[in-house]
């Protein structure tokens, strides 16, 4: 008697189950006509704590009466993402007083106004096989709807997620003169010819030098691609005065002036003169866009041709080697044991590619040579002979290669050929 009683609460519980748990109606998921918002003539997207709104083609967030520029990709990426996701299924008729057993709340709701017509989608909780998301939506009045699981991602979007944090509109190929002062005094002038080589125009002194065509490159691509932190409204009363000022001239003779002050956190605040709001810059961000005219300046000093080096003389206090290149078998080998050397071609090009730091004419006398070296042609004459000094720094060195010439450079070049010396 006990066992059949026992059956009996099991199914008695199996079918109130059933019964109580929504249902799919398959009828419905045919019926449902999920909107193409993509099609539509959208007006306003609204969130809980903010909205985007489409003035005249051009998107806004707006949060609490500020109107910020909004990233017209992720507009129509969120347009799109509801237009190609329509409920996975269609389950029960419900009433208000029955929400709270799916996890609905109005709090949590999303409202897209067009034109044509106004659509409104509230999100609940997930489902029992996680799967998806509980809701409701006036295409479907008073019937629980099952969406996919990333409607819960999509609609808990803050307002940043939708800014436009690309700070300008052009790219580095339109960028043709880059001014910048420095708390009011002029710092740099440097223009882009039409060969996109650069010539500088500030400082006086520096009009005569050359310019590193890989750092000013990298100059006017970080500008062009530069991206803020986040968007700020600050009282420019409460700010200090501009660390920088930056006029950027265009090809087509467009110009850009912004500002750039200091601000909490070690972080910065950029102003462009015709937006009411304000970038926030990290350090690396000022840093990019930041560089000393010294650093602009081609610092390479070592002049010559890779292809003409066919002999290299290494010596250190405690050892010398000579490799030259077979040009049959194309490598590279050491005079006397024939054992090939790996690498010569790298260190070629490091050698080449040494920037000085700074420039001296005479060196202590308390420092020493740690490596010399000799790099010859296939006469055997001296294409380029240079030492290197210590510093109290062990990969800073002064190398001389005049009698009243010494460069401080920075470099693994000398550690790695030293080790070499040893292996060979």
């Amino acid at each position: 008697m006990k066992r059949i009683l026992w059956l009996s609460g099991i199914a008695l519980g199996l079918w109130l189950g059933i019964y109580l748990w929504p249902h799919v109606d398959s009828s419905k998921e045919e019926q449902i006509q999920w909107p193409n918002l993509v099609s539509l003539n959208i007006n306003r997207i609204i969130f809980k704590d903010f909205s985007l709104l489409n003035q005249t083609g051009k998107w806004k967030v707006r949060v609490k009466e500020q109107d910020f520029p909004a990233n017209k990709e992720e507009v129509e990426s969120l347009l799109r993402f509801i237009s190609q996701n329509k409920p996975k299924r269609v389950l029960d008729k419900i009433n208000s007083d029955k929400w709270s057993q799916f996890g609905l709340n109005k709090d949590n709701s999303l409202v897209i106004e067009a034109e044509e017509k106004q659509i409104q989608l509230i999100l609940g909780g997930e489902n029992p096989s996680q799967d998806g998301v509980y809701a409701l939506s006036n295409i479907l009045p008073n019937t629980l709807l099952l969406l996919p699981f990333d409607y819960e991602q999509e609609l808990k979007k803050n307002p940043k997620d939708f800014y436009q944090l690309a700070v300008f509109p052009f790219t580095d190929e339109d960028l043709k003169k880059v001014q910048i002062e420095k708390k009011g005094q002029p710092y740099l002038v440097l223009k882009k010819g039409e060969k996109e080589d650069f010539q500088f125009l500030y400082p006086e002194e520096y009009k005569k030098e050359k310019v590193n065509s890989s750092e000013a490159t990298s100059l006017f691509f970080n500008l062009a691609t530069l991206k803020a932190q986040d968007l700020l409204y600050v009282d420019p009363k409460k700010l200090s005065p501009p660390l920088y000022t930056y006029t950027l001239e265009l090809k087509n003779l467009t110009s850009f002036s912004l500002q750039i002050y200091s601000y909490q956190d070690s972080n910065y605040l950029l102003k462009l003169d015709k937006n009411p709001w304000y970038y926030l810059l990290d350090q690396a961000g000022l840093n990019g866009i930041n560089k000393k005219p010294f650093l602009l300046k081609d610092r390479h000093f070592l002049n010559f041709a890779q292809e003409d080096v066919k002999r290299i003389e290494l010596a250190s206090p405690e050892k010398s080697l000579d490799i030259v290149y077979k040009d049959r078998e194309k490598v590279w080998k050491v005079v006397g044991s024939g054992e090939e050397f790996s690498g010569a071609s790298l260190y070629l090009w490091e050698l080449q590619d040494l920037e000085y730091l700074d420039i001296i004419s005479k060196l202590p006398s308390d420092l020493s040579v740690v490596l010399s070296l000799t790099l010859k042609n296939k006469m055997n004459k001296d294409l380029v002979d240079v030492e290197f000094f210590s510093t109290k720094d062990e990969d800073k060195f002064w190398v001389k290669i005049a009698e009243d010439r010494y460069y401080l450079v920075q470099t693994d070049l000398v550690k790695n050929l030293t080790s070499k010396l040893k292996e060979n």
